[in-house]
């Protein structure tokens, strides 16, 4: 069973992204099914069976990764987890 997952981008690269899970796992993904404008690096986006699918902005990223449990306690729209929070990807984009 596939099973759609928030990622955040490292590297935009022509029609695939370079993207990392929470846990610094690194894959690529194909923006054919991709809605929305060409993600920068620091964005977040879901990504199902190796396809980007839409645009995930920081305080919903923040909130899937508290339901997921991967967040210490109640969301806090400026932290995520695993080295992720809203302030790095915010410089990353920079």
């Amino acid at each position: 069973m596939c099973e759609s997952r928030l990622r955040r981008v490292l590297a935009v690269a022509g029609p695939t992204l370079v993207v990392e899970d929470p846990d610094g796992g690194i894959e690529h993904a194909s923006l054919l099914a991709y809605e929305g404008p060409v993600p920068r690096r620091g964005d977040f986006v879901v990504v199902h069976s190796g396809y980007a699918l839409a645009p995930v902005d920081d305080e919903e990223a923040a909130l899937m990764l508290a339901e997921l449990g991967r967040a210490p306690s109640a969301p806090d729209p400026g932290q995520g987890a695993g080295g992720w929070t809203s302030a790095s990807a915010q410089e990353e984009r920079g």
